[in-house]
């Protein structure tokens, strides 16, 4: 297995007080996005992701976690896709900076050659 990454992570992520944004990439191949790891420092920040304008962790609403967590996703992505995380920093009086890895599988490629003779 051969795995490409795309990290939404500090210094991108430094949220103001009561502030938040999106941010947003591409998936660089072809291939199934197996896990997201969440890296969060405060259950005071929601965040949600995103394949184009499908809302894929959580299915609706926001995770607020206050930890390191990896999520299992299992769901292909073409090259090209865009990639969004949202946050949002629902603390009055801190910053915070949470960051995620997704975990995206290349394909195999194995081909049957036959008997060699």
């Amino acid at each position: 297995m051969v795995f490409q990454y795309v990290n939404f992570g500090y210094p991108d992520t430094v949220l103001v007080a009561l502030a938040g944004f999106p941010l947003t990439d591409f998936s660089p191949i072809d291939g199934m996005l197996r896990v997201i790891i969440i890296d969060s420092p405060s259950e005071f920040v929601e965040i949600r992701c995103f394949i184009n304008e499908i809302q894929i962790l959580p299915q609706e609403g926001g995770i607020t976690i206050r930890t390191s967590i990896p999520y299992p996703i299992n769901r292909s992505v073409k090259q090209k896709d865009r990639l969004v995380v949202e946050l949002d920093n629902h603390d009055p009086a801190n910053p915070h900076t949470p960051s995620m890895t997704w975990d995206i599988e290349e394909p195999s490629f194995e081909k049957d050659i036959g008997e060699v003779t």
